[in-house]
């Protein structure tokens, strides 16, 4: 993991946060969203079909089911400093 300027539950700037989402952390997010709201990133390796990393967001229900699509950025949330890691 990252010797980066942060640590779990302080708000980040984006390119923090995508710094420590590369570097191994779980996922992040932005303060507002709802718990269980979260961007990951996935790394392919020698199985996967692609083959460059890329983000996508995993929202999980109250009744634990999973969804997970493809994200990507706006101008939002580049400028936005509420970023946070969670688990």
């Amino acid at each position: 993991m990252s010797d980066g300027p942060c640590i779990q539950g302080k708000r980040l700037a984006f390119h923090h946060a995508i710094h420590l989402l590369h570097d191994g952390y779980p996922s992040i997010a932005m303060e507002c969203w709802q718990p269980g709201t979260v961007v990951k990133i996935q790394k392919p390796d020698e199985h996967s079909k692609m083959t460059s990393p890329y983000l996508y967001m995993e929202v999980t229900e109250d009744d634990g089911s999973v969804t997970r699509f493809p994200w990507l950025p706006n101008q939002l949330h580049f400028f936005d400093k509420t970023w946070e890691i969670r688990d």
